[in-house]
């Protein structure tokens, strides 16, 4: 009996495991610091549910989950629903990154959890952040105090495009030094001196004791041009001292002129007048060289020297399009435009800006094998159709129109109007997946796979044809020399390069596999690089490095297809 006794009280204290919800998941795992394995405690773990499959690049659907690691570096996730998660760390003194990355700046691996399926002993190693320090000094050797310092580094953007991306500012303080600091690891340039187009004095003092100056435009170690600057590879944890350098006093100048309208010969009542610089930074966009306007004159003041485009908008309200058939048409206003050419180098008087208005391309939008009014394919209204000049097409009448548009009418008929003599790309901004422009003729003649050339004398209609019959790829990266996880699968047509929409970008998952949707069907060649930063694919030469172990592949309508890719070295 005292055995029994002993035994049920045994039972009574031994803890029952607490079972999981049925069809929940679990995500456990630790955050290492890279180099030394050492936990990270109180890093902050952010565990993103997507909204829809490893091929879509999107917000979450659903609130992040998120907690801190313990002293261990552990974290673990329960209950979670079986989808698609990004799983993202951060701490201060290290790189934020996410599980499988690669590759800074970047993206790591999707993980797919299945329904009551437990992803254990998931092991991160951050990496630590650098620092770069120095001192900036006039020609004196008198410390300059106020400057901002800036940190730089040159790539690609999404829309193919190539350009400069800031990764952080400081301001010089009054003993002229400056520091930089949680640096991702990466290459940079290194740019101070007063702003490009703002000039010296704009704005409020940040301390009435202090006088404002304008300096040089200039990159490290002391050059005004960027290809003439010295890169600074920026090792992890590396603390990089003493990136010292002179600026010159900048003098600043004044342009002055005149404006007159084409349509009227006489100067507009009133004009919107801005100056851009050939990279696009515009005094409409961020301040700056001050324009005056009164009876036909103009003026720009406190203007750095370099070369810009003077910009010239009138506009006068116009009529809705539809008139009072349609709440999706809104009204817009005709507009006459102009630019000129500058160098700015002393001071300015006498220019001329003559604005002409813009032409008006008319056309139509339909949609493959349907007869249906336009509107009942879209959730809310139909969306607009733009044209977008392209990246070397502005004409010396039409720098700085970036886009022009015109709204579709419910039966699918539009006008663009104030369209300047460029090129153009022919565009539809949120357009709902899965829609995609088939085809687009102007006149005629192709203008999808080839820019719209408008001189303003063209005649003839701007026909779209959108289809939904897309297609999809499945599989899976093979051939690298570990982990397949968080490789980079990116879908490159094989022809019409340029057209950046065509391209699809995604991460492998935790199994080395990867999904691509809404697919515009064609010939495509598929690339899988162990890391390679964000975009790099819009460069010919890195693309060339990888061809010959590129995978082609022709993406049928409304079909989805299963391959096997071969991983790339790092191009």
């Amino acid at each position: 009996m005292r055995l029994r006794i002993a035994l049920l009280m045994l039972l009574l204290q031994t803890p029952v495991p607490q079972s999981r919800p049925l069809g929940k998941g679990v995500v456990e795992g630790t955050v290492l610091a890279a180099g030394t394995n050492e936990p990270i405690e109180d890093a902050v773990v952010i565990l993103a549910h997507l909204a829809r499959t490893a091929s879509a690049a999107g917000l979450p659907d659903e609130p992040s989950h998120s907690m801190i690691t313990d002293r261990q570096g552990r974290f673990v996730f329960k209950d979670l629903d079986a989808g698609v998660y990004r799983l993202a760390f951060e701490s201060n003194g290290y790189v934020r990154q996410e599980y499988g990355q690669r590759v800074f700046p970047g993206s790591g691996a999707m993980l797919d959890l299945a329904k009551d399926q437990e992803l254990r002993n998931l092991v991160v190693r951050m990496t630590r952040t650098a620092s770069i320090r120095g001192r900036i000094v006039d020609e004196n050797k008198q410390p300059v105090a106020g400057v901002p310092v800036e940190l730089i580094r040159s790539g690609y953007y999404r829309n193919g495009e190539r350009g400069l991306e800031p990764y952080g500012t400081v301001h010089t303080d009054d003993r002229g030094e400056y520091k930089l600091y949680f640096i991702t690891p990466g290459r940079y340039y290194l740019h101070a001196g007063t702003p490009q187009p703002s000039g010296c004095c704009s704005g409020l003092r940040p301390n009435p004791n202090e006088v404002p100056a304008a300096f040089a435009s200039m990159y490290y170690p002391g050059v005004a041009d960027l290809q003439f600057a010295m890169p600074l590879d920026v090792k992890a944890a590396s603390e990089i001292d003493g990136i010292d350098w002179t600026l010159r006093p900048q003098k600043l100048f004044r342009i002055r002129g005149r404006v007159i309208d084409t349509a009227t010969g006489l100067p507009p009542s009133q004009i919107r007048l801005s100056l851009s610089t050939e990279s696009g930074y515009s005094t409409d966009q961020f301040g700056g060289p001050v324009g005056s306007y009164e009876n036909g004159s103009f003026e720009f003041h406190d203007v750095v020297p370099g070369l810009y485009r003077l910009s010239g908008r009138v506009s006068t309200p116009g009529a809705s399009q539809a008139g009072a058939l349609s709440p999706m048409v809104r009204r817009r206003e005709a507009q006459s435009t102009g630019t000129i050419p500058i160098d700015v180098h002393s001071d300015l008087d006498g220019l001329v800006l003559m604005v002409s208005p813009g032409g008006t391309i008319a056309g139509r939008v339909r949609i493959d094998g349907a007869d249906s009014p336009l509107a009942a394919f879209f959730k809310n209204s139909p969306p607009s159709v733009s044209l977008k000049v392209t990246q070397n097409g502005a004409s010396p009448s039409a720098p700085g129109q970036w886009a022009v548009g015109g709204d579709l009418n419910p039966d699918g008929t539009f006008r663009v109007n104030n369209v300047l003599p460029a090129e153009y790309d022919v565009w539809i901004p949120l357009l709902d997946p899965p829609f995609y422009i088939k085809e687009a003729r102007f006149g005629g003649t192709d203008v999808l796979n080839q820019p719209l050339q408008f001189t303003g004398q063209e005649s003839g209609a701007l026909d779209i044809l959108l289809s939904s019959s897309v297609g999809a790829l499945t599989g899976s990266v093979t051939g690298g020399q570990g982990s397949t996880a968080g490789v980079q699968v990116v879908l490159v047509p094989d022809r019409f390069r340029q057209r950046a929409e065509l391209y699809r970008d995604v991460m492998t998952n935790q199994n080395g596999r990867f999904s691509i949707s809404n697919i515009v069907p064609g010939d495509y060649k598929v690339f899988a690089w162990e890391a390679v930063e964000p975009y790099a694919w819009f460069d010919p030469q890195v693309l060339a490095r990888g061809e010959s172990r590129a995978k082609f592949v022709h993406v049928a309508e409304s079909l989805t297809q299963t391959i096997e890719v071969r991983e790339n070295a790092t191009p």
